[in-house]
């Protein structure tokens, strides 16, 4: 009886110590992500996914297939898609600060308005790429060359003594001089805006001439002039900054522009309205 006793308790202490090291060993292993029908992983292959304002951050995607997906807006800050396939893709307003994009096939890739700030394009082709509107700051070109066409300029530093008095002496000492980077604003552009336009309503058909827009409190807005069929029209379109893009809140006729600017949720304050010009043009 004392002997069947012991071989239990051993048999039950060895059984116990395998089933909580597999446990331990399984609550250890990496979750693999699914957005709509797409496995978040190295080589996944997600031919036209549809994954617009997703959070991708750090996503590791090393030579995944996104032929023809759509990543606008998307969060894929510091993401790594080297060698991935990203032909056709649209990557329109998305935040791709950081990414690795080393190596990828990038041809009528659509990068309109994206924030490409410290991003690496080295060996990848842009064949027929639109970066029309994207921010260019300290982006690495595909020859290994640096883009800063988009950086901010240099902020003022400053600097500040102390001083220290001993008997017999005075001596000034400069303390460390700081630099603080200015955070980037959205460009009021007519390629930033227009690039946001697109993004939301794609591209209108004719011959397309978009103007100068206005830029107040975070808002802008902006007339196009679209001739098509002999026949030349206007729109009034008002778009709201998030960060470094613009994004379409609102688009209309332009002798409608008084109330488009109106109809955007929260509406365009009324200082703002002013500025951006939402009266119908005489």
């Amino acid at each position: 009886m004392a002997l069947g006793v012991a071989l239990a308790l051993v048999l039950a202490a060895c059984g116990g110590g395998s089933d909580s090291s597999n446990k331990s060993k399984d609550s250890g292993k990496a979750k693999i992500r699914t957005i709509g029908d797409c496995v978040i992983k190295p080589g996944t292959s997600c031919p036209g996914a549809d994954l617009r304002f997703s959070d991708l951050e750090k996503a590791n995607l090393v030579g995944a297939d996104l032929t023809g997906a759509d990543l606008s807006g998307a969060d894929m800050s510091r993401a790594n898609l080297t060698d991935a396939t990203l032909v056709g893709a649209v990557i329109v307003n998305a935040d791709a600060r950081g990414v690795s994009f080393r190596g990828a096939n990038m041809k009528n890739t659509n990068l309109t308005g994206a924030n490409l700030t410290d991003a690496d394009f080295r060996g990848a082709t842009l064949a027929d790429a639109n970066l029309l509107g994207a921010i260019l700051c300290r982006t690495i070109r595909t020859d290994g060359t640096i883009d800063n066409t988009s950086c901010p300029g240099p902020t003022p530093s400053t600097t500040t003594t102390t001083t220290t008095t001993r008997p017999g002496a005075t001596t000034t000492k400069p303390a460390a001089t700081t630099t603080t980077a200015a955070p980037v604003p959205a460009a009021c552009s007519t390629d930033a805006v227009y690039g946001a336009y697109v993004a939301k309503w794609s591209t209108p058909p004719g011959s397309v001439l978009p103007a100068t827009p206005l830029c107040s409190g975070g808002y802008a807005s902006q007339i196009i002039s679209v001739t098509y069929g002999g026949v030349t029209s206007k729109s009034f379109s008002v778009f709201k900054a998030r960060g470094p893009i613009w994004l379409g809140l609102a688009t209309d006729i332009a002798a409608d522009a008084e109330q488009t600017c109106a109809n955007t949720t929260p509406p365009v304050p009324t200082a703002d309205r002013v500025a951006l010009d939402c009266a119908a043009p005489e």
